[in-house]
């Protein structure tokens, strides 16, 4: 048994020779392997076993669920070390006494403590020796980069972070992390990127906080700094030209954006840094909140929740108008109504639109204007006001074509493509739609042509061309799991159902059709809900299963009718009507039928002459 060795050199001369021997070697490095050596990394204990060790050494009940519940909140707090647990549960053995309740409330008492380490051992000095054996045996340099690890607000860090932290160049950074990692200070949770255990963070915060504090407070500016500026840019590769150019610009380097992608997945693993930092940031310095906003409003327009955003853009929304920050204050209301209107909360999107668009005339910024537009115009098309929609995107089509902005007409021409399908003239449809398709291909931008690929479907699909509608289908499928945007992926199942309800597949259908509803449900996405509710009636009434069916319809006609979307509100009183009449229920289903065949012929859709005729068939039974 060699125990606590330091290195290669130190180990190699005493190594014994011979086949018949064995040799266990302990350290606080990874060290580099030596012939017929083999690695056995000794990980956190898992919860299972840190629990059972905690009732083992206080000798509490094992076959208790309430012990097992608070116990295993404990083992988590001690962040699942052995040492750790060992020494909280010893206290816990001394009070034999102590009821469930009793435990429990100590668990709180730990959770709240801001210095874990003081309260897992009195004063912290078993946990902390052990650490400072570890910490003491690294160099100057690798030792500040540890201490500095403590002042950041996330759960991982990688090279770039880490630079802006020393002030060094990621090279440099990415080789100490590396170090570190040798070390057994931190641990890699993905290629290049770590993080430091929960205990090992407040240790670094507390020998961090012995560091003078302006040092400290520079390199929080610099990490900050660089969050800033890098969600700028990846929030700038999502929305090309919504962006100022000059917010993408820092004296820190960071990593490129290829593609939209890309630039999601920064925001993905950023998440909890952002989020932390703006709530930090609204807390201390206010003004320093604003830039992150929009990129973090990006990322959760996509992922969720749509709460949050709407709190974090209210939030920045204030702070704009408080500090006279008239762009801030319209780019973030600008937000809040586009989130508003994917919820169905279209009168407080309109509201906010009408504020931005007006901030946006003010200032002269014409782009905004067109990008407000675009928001009303979609408020337009999902409450059926189709000619007010169409005007709304030519408008904002326009102006983007006076500024040269190729994302901004590629979203019109995708949105007055929908108008298009939404009031059947298909071959209208067809040319927007492909322009939009080709904008997308030309910037990049694999969310944009998901988005116009699933509407190419829909437009095949309408035009009898089902094979082909099913190919577009896939393809944007695809690209929609592999940005994975579930909202986009509902709406393709939603789509492919549709599909293969035209060819009578409707058990498959069905299952793809209450897919599309579970997510739409959980992202809390009211005209995919609704959409999703007619369709699952449909399918169920080609199974025979009319009563199911008028479930779903009735659901579809509630939720039409608060948002106001006319047109699928004409489709769920259609529906009802067929499945009353399938029951024998012909009065009702007249009744349903006439007030389907209003709403079509108000808003002037082809469906009316098809239900014009049913409705007739359907008078001549009753």
């Amino acid at each position: 048994m060699l125990d606590d060795a330091t290195d290669r050199a130190q180990i190699e001369p005493l190594l014994p020779s011979g086949p018949q021997s064995l040799t266990v070697i302990t350290s606080r490095r990874r060290l580099l392997l030596v012939p017929d050596m083999r690695p056995l990394p000794l990980e956190v204990l898992t919860p299972r076993a840190g629990t059972e060790l905690f009732l083992t050494i206080t000798g509490r009940n094992a076959h208790d669920p309430a012990e097992r519940d608070v116990a295993s909140r404990i083992v988590a707090l001690c962040g699942q070390l052995p040492l750790s647990i060992g020494l909280v549960a010893g206290r816990v053995a001394h009070h034999p006494g102590w009821t469930v309740t009793e435990i429990d409330q100590f668990a709180r008492e730990l959770a709240a403590a801001t210095n874990r380490l003081s309260i897992l051992d009195d004063d912290g000095s078993i946990v902390r020796a052990a650490f400072d054996l570890s910490y003491n045996s690294i160099p100057p340099g690798r030792q500040l980069l540890f201490r500095r690890m403590g002042l950041h607000p996330g759960a991982g860090i990688d090279a770039f972070a880490a630079a802006a932290l020393l002030g060094t160049d990621p090279v440099a950074a990415a080789r100490e992390l590396g170090n570190l990692h040798t070390d057994h200070l931190i641990d890699e949770i993905a290629r290049g990127r770590y993080r430091l255990h929960d205990l090992l963070r407040d240790y670094s915060r507390a020998l961090a906080a012995a560091d003078p504090p302006d040092h400290n407070h520079r390199a929080r500016d610099r990490l900050l700094d660089y969050y800033q500026h890098t969600a700028a840019a990846a929030g700038e590769q999502l929305t090309p030209a919504n962006t100022p150019a000059s917010a993408t610009t820092s004296s820190h380097r960071g990593p490129t954006f290829g593609n939209d992608i890309e630039a999601m997945e920064w925001l993905r693993r950023e998440r909890s840094t952002l989020l932390s930092y703006l709530q930090d940031t609204t807390d201390k310095d206010p003004t320093k909140t604003l830039p992150l906003i929009s990129p973090v409003a990006s990322l959760l327009i996509r992922d969720g929740p749509w709460s949050l955003a709407l709190q974090l853009l209210q939030q920045a929304a204030d702070l704009a108008d408080r500090f006279d920050r008239p762009r801030d204050h319209a780019e973030a209301l600008a937000v809040m109504s586009e989130i508003q209107w994917n919820a169905g909360a279209n009168a407080n999107s309109t509201n906010n639109s009408h504020k931005a668009l007006a901030l946006y005339r003010e200032l002269g910024d014409r782009r905004g204007e067109a990008n407000i537009l675009v928001n009303l115009g979609c408020v337009s098309l999902g409450t059926s006001q189709y000619g007010q929609a169409a005007d709304l995107f030519d408008h904002a089509l326009a102006i983007y074509g006076d500024l040269g902005d190729r994302y901004g007409q590629a979203i019109a021409l995708l949105n007055i493509g929908e108008v298009h399908l939404e009031t059947g003239e298909h071959t209208h449809a067809t040319e927007p739609l492909n322009l939009s398709l080709t904008a997308f291909r030309e910037l990049g931008l694999h969310l944009g042509q998901a988005n116009t690929l699933l509407l190419l479907a829909r437009l095949h699909r309408h035009t009898g061309h089902h094979e082909r509608a099913a190919d577009l289908a896939a393809s944007a499928l695809q690209m929609f799991r592999e940005f994975d945007n579930h909202q986009g992926e509902a709406n393709t199942l939603n789509e492919i159902g549709a599909n293969l309800q035209i060819q009578g597949t409707y058990s498959a259908a069905l299952d793809l059709h209450r897919q599309a509803l579970v997510t739409f449900r959980e992202i809390g996405y009211q005209p995919g809900e609704l959409t999703a509710l007619n369709k699952i009636g449909a399918a169920l009434l080609n199974t025979g299963e009319p009563r199911q069916a008028s479930a779903a319809f009735s659901e579809a006609t509630r939720i039409a009718a608060q948002n106001g979307c006319r047109h699928q509100h004409a489709h769920a009183l259609l529906g009802t009507a067929r499945a009353n009449a399938s029951i024998g229920d012909i009065p009702t289903a007249v009744t349903d039928l006439t007030t389907a065949l209003t709403i079509y012929q108000e808003l002037d859709l082809p469906e009316a002459d098809a239900t014009a005729t049913e409705l007739a068939a359907l008078r001549a039974l009753y």
